[in-house]
């Protein structure tokens, strides 16, 4: 089964898009924390 050249069309709702979106925006936000509090904490290696 050759499904290398299939191409896909999919519909994302609004309210889908919405959290999509919202959920990036907090990972971006703890991903800041987190190197934040890594660079003035340089012993934490997690």
């Amino acid at each position: 089964m050759d499904n290398k050249n299939r191409r896909y069309d999919i519909v994302v709702s609004d309210e889908a898009t919405q959290m999509l979106v919202s959920h990036a925006r907090f990972l971006a936000k703890v991903s800041e924390s987190v190197y934040t509090i890594k660079r003035a904490n340089p012993v934490i290696m997690a």
